[in-house]
């Protein structure tokens, strides 16, 4: 405390003054900073406010009787008050929320942009907010895939236009699309080459026989086929068996072939074992009846005949009464067969079967439906 009076006490009455308003001036200038920045040195302000009352009392009391001063203590205390005050006011001032102006684009958004031409040809600019907008006047280019702009130039990419695996405008080819309508079949390696009717290109070959009925029937029923029909017979029902052949193409296939050409594969064992069930099962009566008459296949093609014989005879008598007539059926009831016991155990539970029937009145043949 004894510094800060001898401090004061050797300054004269103009340095008094000057460090006076010092502090009020150092009060206004952190309230202009932090209304510019975001630093928080509002406290500082009443400090500097307080070191200048401190100022003049001390420059009353030293320098001037205490009696004396009190006048000019009340005129340099009523500024200090006054500055304090004034530089909270601003400080409110400043942190009140100004009312934000509408930005051009707002105003362009509410009220639409305002348009014009610019030194480019397809570009106008909005003169408010300058957003630019490009509008060009497409002509398609002939035998490409472009566009382009009939007023600057500007030349542009579309997408094609395809038409299955080829497009319409530039003649580009894709690899999915094709549309096959047309084959080729060679007999030497035996396969079938499957031609695009819109790009001309093969899309794929394979062995005929591994083609599906379909594609198979629509090679052998082509007018002007040639091809070894007795090898084709004889590979197809060997690749077939006598379990996923087609009886369709075996029919195709034999009608290629005449009663001759068939025996004599047969009887140079060209189409044994299960290939004869099958060959049994598409030929025709005629040519199953002569079919009997060669050992080779004399068994299988009896045993054919019989299941015909027997499907015949259970059609017509589900159909006719033994003197001819047809049945006369009677109203539906429900029968239950005894299936035996469920598993291998004995003792367990029975399964039984329902089964529908209707029978004759006349001849009493019961027509059974499972």
């Amino acid at each position: 405390m004894n510094l800060i009076t001898q401090f004061l006490s050797g300054l004269n009455t103009a340095s008094y003054i000057l460090l006076y308003c010092g502090c009020f001036l150092l009060a206004v200038i952190i309230t202009i900073v932090c209304s510019k920045t975001k630093l928080k040195l509002y406290p500082l302000i009443p400090v500097f406010g307080l070191l200048g009352g401190m100022l003049a009392v001390g420059y009353v009391t030293i320098k001037l009787e205490l009696n004396a001063g009190i006048g000019i203590l009340f005129v340099l205390t009523i500024p200090a008050v006054i500055i304090i005050f004034s530089c909270f006011g601003i400080e409110k001032l400043i942190d009140k929320p100004k009312a934000l102006e509408k930005s051009a684009g707002v105003i362009c958004s509410a009220e639409g942009h305002q348009w014009e031409p610019t030194e480019y040809a397809c570009t106008t600019k909005c003169v408010r907010c300058g957003k630019t907008k490009v509008k060009h006047q497409f002509e398609e280019v002939s035998g490409s895939c472009e566009q382009k702009c009939s007023a600057c130039g500007y030349t542009e990419t579309v997408p094609h236009k395809w038409e299955g695996c080829k497009c319409s405008r530039c003649g580009q080819k894709r690899d999915k699309g094709h549309v096959v309508s047309d084959f080729k079949y060679s007999d030497d390696d035996r396969k079938v080459s499957f031609v695009c009717s819109i790009c001309g290109d093969v899309v794929e070959t394979k062995d005929l026989f591994d083609c599906s009925k379909k594609e198979i029937l629509s090679v052998i029923n082509v007018p002007g086929f040639q091809a070894d029909d007795e090898d084709m017979l004889c590979r197809y029902l060997e690749k077939k068996g006598s379990k996923t052949y087609s009886r369709g193409v075996t029919d195709a296939l034999l009608k290629r072939l005449t009663d001759t050409q068939i025996f004599d594969l047969v009887k140079a064992g060209k189409i044994k074992g299960q290939n004869q069930w099958a060959l049994a099962e598409a030929a025709d009566k005629e040519l199953l009846n002569k079919l009997c008459g060669i050992d080779e296949i004399s068994y299988v093609a009896q045993s054919e005949l019989r299941k015909r014989d027997n499907i015949e005879k259970e059609k017509h008598e589900r159909t006719f009464c033994p003197d001819g007539n047809p049945h006369e059926f009677g109203e539906e009831y429900t029968e239950q067969d005894d299936m035996g016991p469920k598993g291998d155990d004995d003792l367990a539970a029975h399964v039984y079967q329902e089964r529908k029937c209707r029978k004759c009145s006349k001849c009493g043949y019961v027509l059974t439906e499972r």
